[in-house]
């Protein structure tokens, strides 16, 4: 086994790993979070509470993406990797040991939202680590070591919710919501005992030995010389993570919890739509060594747009089959909208600046838009009173998209990048 495929092994293992410890909290916790909020219905921690913890895991996500992408820009991906993996594995295990609202009252919501913080700050540095070391392995593999990377994603994902689905239906025991998260606690373990296998990528190791070669020059942050350089690169990641899940948090979180019958209803058809994500994203990663990503992502707007139609008739005149169907639809426009996004992510900078020009402004915009989805439409409802109002914030995000569609095109062209082949020779012309 080469060390590129080694470094895809362990990243595929780490994307489980992080999915199934972030999906126990952020599509099962509206139901757990009586144990850690005021179930008083006068309580602004009654409404808002869940979704603020929900959202919490991307609060610090920047802050964390800055730390861990400037490690990674200066050392090397390795040491970034194993550091955020480290401190993702830590919340799995304190959000299980955390006592309940009835035995500490708002102490509980305040540690619950704290952990939640010290997740997202690991899980950034960790998330765009493992894209861009995927992205750095073999030119040949590259687009189907990235599909079958963010398709385990959703497929730990999909594991997670499976299994908080049946202990919180069947309560097999008054704890059993716990388990999911030791379990995760476990294979967070496994990743890190495996890290003594994670080398560096190739397209890092020659970058640093041509940079070696140059002239001494003063360090630089490479946040700064980004900005400078590429902000038009920055300012559609920025998009990007503002946008891509907004659609899929909406339906599969604050609708779930508002419209669907029951928890366990709920939870069942967001496992549906995780299972229809993590097969399909393969497909459209395939697709995409045929169809520019440009042109993908415009037709993924358009089906979100789509979507955001079918579901806006639905809430109006809700029908059978209407929330199971909506679920797969989003589903289905989210994994058009994956492929490209990380793809297009990962090339628009070069391999020095490359960690700092993806995490940074991708968690930026995960942390305002993203996260927040489900609290910006309970928001929304809770002044209007009008449940279809929500519904704007699926048409937002499939406007963005396609409007950042043609301004990456153009993009591309400026910073001359390719999407068949990253050169590194190229990026130093650049």
């Amino acid at each position: 086994m080469t060390k590129d495929q080694k470094n895809v092994l362990i990243s595929l293992l780490g994307h489980v790993f992080e999915h199934f410890e972030s999906a126990i909290f952020t599509f099962a916790g509206a139901f757990t979070a009586s144990y850690f909020f005021s179930q008083d219905p006068h309580h602004w921690l009654g409404h808002y509470g869940a979704y603020i913890a929900i959202s919490s895991g991307l609060f610090l996500a920047p802050f964390g993406a800055f730390i861990f992408s400037w490690i990674g820009d200066h050392f090397g991906r390795r040491p970034a990797l194993i550091l955020a993996y480290l401190m993702s594995i830590v919340p799995s295990m304190l959000i299980p040991l955390i006592p309940s609202y009835a035995q500490i009252g708002i102490v509980a919501s305040l540690l619950l939202i704290l952990v939640r913080i010290f997740q997202g700050l690991g899980g950034s540095g960790a998330f765009a680590g493992r894209i861009v070391l995927v992205g750095e392995g073999s030119p040949e593999g590259r687009n189907l070591n990235m599909g079958i990377l963010m398709s385990l994603g959703f497929f730990g994902a999909l594991l997670a919710i499976g299994l908080s689905y049946v202990f919180i239906t069947y309560k097999i025991v008054s704890w059993g919501w716990k388990i999911p998260y030791f379990l995760a606690s476990a294979l967070g373990i496994i990743v890190l005992l495996l890290r003594r296998h994670l080398t560096e990528s190739s397209e890092w190791i020659e970058h640093k030995k041509n940079k070696e070669a140059l002239p001494t020059t003063k360090p630089s942050i490479p946040l700064i010389q980004c900005l400078k350089k590429f902000p038009i690169s920055m300012f559609c990641v920025f998009c990007f993570g503002l946008c891509m899940l907004t659609p899929f948090y909406y339906s599969n979180i604050w609708i779930a919890k508002h419209i669907d019958a029951s928890s366990s209803t709920s939870l069942l058809y967001t496992t549906l739509a995780m299972g229809l994500c993590s097969t399909t994203l393969i497909l459209f990663f395939w697709m995409i060594t045929y169809v520019k990503p440009e042109k993908m992502l415009a037709l993924g707007a358009v089906a979100i747009f789509l979507t955001g139609i079918f579901l806006l008739v639905g809430l109006q005149n809700p029908f059978p089959g209407f929330h199971i169907i909506n679920r797969l639809l989003v589903a289905l426009a989210t994994s058009m909208v994956v492929p490209p996004i990380m793809l297009l992510s990962h090339q628009l900078f070069p391999v020095d600046f490359r960690y700092t020009g993806f995490a940074i402004p991708f968690f930026l915009g995960q942390a305002v838009g993203n996260g927040p989805t489900p609290f910006y439409a309970e928001l929304i409802y809770r002044h209007t009173g009008a449940i279809y109002l929500t519904s704007g914030l699926i048409f937002g995000s499939a406007l963005i998209l396609f409007v950042i569609s043609f301004v990456v095109k153009s993009q591309r062209k400026f910073i001359n990048i390719s999407v068949v082949d990253v050169d590194p020779k190229r990026h130093k012309k650049s």
